[in-house]
């Protein structure tokens, strides 16, 4: 399928113990637009049919799973309960469109060097995946 898999921003993870397929989604500029720098509520624009996405893949079995980096709350640019906020906000928003996430994670740290893997560059931060698939067992 075109536009699928790694370079649009979102994977999926089959491993054990989870006995169900998951779909890891990017916040930023997967389900909400690319904005640099975003950190306040105003900024924040989600991606047509984001919800409907989540409704269809649900429906299919998957369990959806957000991950995203958020550097800016390490540099003091962006309060933990601000980003918060915005995720409770995107959450009300996606299930008025049809279905949200199963489960968010974000990483409030500032990132390492980009490592870029085969041309294309890694955007989880490492152990997401891993720290989702513990918490499902």
């Amino acid at each position: 399928m075109a536009g699928m898999g790694r370079e649009a921003g979102w994977w999926i993870a089959v491993a054990p113990p989870l006995t169900q397929p998951a779909v890891f989604f990017d916040r930023d500029g997967v389900l909400v637009e690319y904005v640099e720098y975003l950190s306040r509520l105003e900024q924040m624009r989600i991606r047509p049919c984001a919800g409907a996405a989540f409704s269809r893949l649900k429906s299919a079995g998957f369990l959806t799973v957000v991950v995203t980096n958020q550097p800016m709350v390490a540099r003091g640019q962006l309060k933990e309960k601000d980003l918060l906020q915005m995720h409770h906000w995107l959450e009300r928003q996606l299930k008025s469109q049809g279905e949200a996430w199963d489960e968010i994670y974000y990483c409030p740290h500032t990132p390492p060097p980009l490592v870029t893997r085969g041309g294309s560059a890694a955007h989880a931060p490492p152990g997401y995946d891993a720290q989702y698939v513990r918490e499902c067992d």
